[in-house]
Parts: structure tokens; C-alpha cells; sequence
């Protein structure tokens, strides 16, 4: 038997260079409130919903960009964004970057859905570089076509 889901694809608009994740997590719950009212059953956010896009600036010092990475998950700020979504009975997903253990930049896409009690084991991992390769740290897999960002 056919089950109907609606989604809400949510944008969440510019995030400034300097904007705080506790300001955007505000935002992400703002945009499930409205999601829930209007009856959707999963909100889906974009890449790197936390941060602004920061591949898009060119770091002479690529340790500039470890602040917009995130070491664990949920990390300190996001809380909230779950406790929200519980309270909704809301779904979601989002991407967001992780700096892992052995310096490994990923690009991860997590989802979480209401009631299962956590995050789901099927993230999507992709990995977006590594600091062994001081100044191409984002453009690490040009060659297989898998990053918008320019080496330099």
C-alpha cells in the first residue's frame, strides 16, 4: 500500500562568514516549526547547514577553516535542533563538515528521525580532502569530479 510523505525542502538563505551556529540552529528551527505546520513529515536542509560555505574563500592558512568543521555530532549548539525536532515528531536531514580523527575533511549528509532515538547509521560520507595537502585542501577529488571548488 502507497504511503504519501511530505518534505520540505528548507533554504535557509545567506550565513554570514562570522554568523554563530546557535544563530543558525535558531533558524533551522524556525523553518521546522513552519515545516511542521504546513505538514510536512521530513525537513531537508542544505550542505553545510551550520556555517556559511566557507569553500568559496581562499585561506592563505588552511587551519583558518577548522572552525567551521564540526568534531563530533551532535556537537555543543545542536541539541536544540534535535530536542526540536523530537518535540515536532519532525524528521531531518542536513550536511554539514567534519574534521575527523587523522586530519580527514569529510562532507557529511545526516539524518535523524523522530521516535528512533538518534541519528541514523546510513550517513553519507564524502570525503573533501586532507591536510596533508596544505593549499588544496578542497580540491582534493577534482580529478574525479566530485568538488566546486578551484584549486590554488
Amino acid at each position: 500500500m502507497p504511503r504519501n510523505l511530505t518534505i520540505a525542502a528548507a533554504q535557509l538563505g545567506p550565513i554570514s562568514r562570522n554568523e554563530t551556529r546557535a544563530s543558525v540552529v535558531k533558524r533551522m528551527k524556525d523553518l521546522m516549526s513552519e515545516a511542521k505546520a504546513r505538514g510536512s513529515e521530513l525537513v531537508a536542509f542544505p550542505e553545510l547547514a551550520l556555517t556559511s560555505f566557507f569553500p568559496r574563500w581562499y585561506m592563505e592558512d588552511w587551519r583558518e577553516a577548522d572552525a567551521f568543521f564540526e568534531t563530533t555530532m551532535p556537537s555543543q549548539e545542536t541539541p536544540p535542533l534535535f530536542d526540536h525536532a523530537r518535540s515536532l515528531g519532525l524528521a531531518f536531514s542536513f550536511g554539514y563538515a567534519e574534521l575527523s580523527q587523522g586530519a580527514v575533511l569529510q562532507r557529511l549528509e545526516l539524518f535523524w528521525r523522530s521516535g528512533v532515538g538518534g541519528v541514523s547509521p546510513g550517513l553519507a560520507e564524502h570525503r573533501i580532502g586532507s591536510r596533508s595537502l596544505p593549499g588544496k585542501v578542497w580540491a582534493s577529488e577534482m580529478s574525479e569530479g566530485r568538488g566546486p571548488q578551484e584549486p590554488r
